[in-house]
């Protein structure tokens, strides 16, 4: 075997047996809205996280929360999103 064959080998199977099953859990855990409690208004409140940005981001060994939709939006459109560092 040649060394390019070789490594592109290692390449596939690393994003077949983990980048791909990282990102895909990572989606399943926050595609669905979640029920949190809003630290502005002190009040329960439905949000969308962004589930295929945090996805990828996690696949390639990133972060990234950012919420989607918020049922206290438009009103507080501008809120920190404080609320998903404690997941």
């Amino acid at each position: 075997m040649n060394a390019p064959a070789v490594l592109l080998g290692v390449i596939v199977l690393t994003v077949v047996y983990v980048m791909l099953p990282v990102g895909f859990a990572v989606y399943a855990t926050w595609r669905r809205p979640r029920r949190v409690r809003c630290p502005v208004t002190e009040r329960d409140t439905v949000v969308g996280v962004d589930a295929y940005g945090a996805g990828v981001a996690a696949a390639f060994g990133g972060s990234s929360l950012r919420v989607r939709e918020c049922s206290l939006w438009p009103e507080n459109s501008r809120c920190g999103q404080e609320f998903l560092l404690g997941r």
